[in-house]
């Protein structure tokens, strides 16, 4: 069973140790409508995420508002990656979101 990263409240419990894996992965926006990189839980130490081509919005489920410009580079650390939603900007220019990340 895999350790538990984060308390109920979602916050990490402590800094796991790197393991020396990682996780890396290029996709394309499918279309207009939210999506994610993963469809499971996924959970990562730090990530970093590069989008090209056309800029997207990034968020959660209900609502995607961190934008992300074309040819940008954003880091984020102790997340699920199955919690995390990316939208086109533009209707119609899909975007790419290239992730590598540390796995616990």
């Amino acid at each position: 069973m895999p350790r538990k990263l984060f308390d109920d409240f979602g916050r990490p419990k402590k800094a796991p140790a790197f393991t020396g894996r990682i996780y890396s992965k290029m996709q394309v926006s499918p279309g207009d409508m939210p999506w994610r990189l993963e469809t499971g839980t996924f959970l990562v130490l730090d990530a970093y995420f590069k989008t090209e081509d056309y800029g997207l919005f990034m968020g959660n489920y209900d609502i995607q508002v961190q934008y992300l410009p074309p040819n940008s580079l954003f880091h984020l650390f102790y997340l699920d990656l199955s919690e995390l939603y990316f939208v086109n900007s533009t209707p119609g220019q899909n975007g790419r979101v290239i992730v590598v990340a540390s796995l616990p």
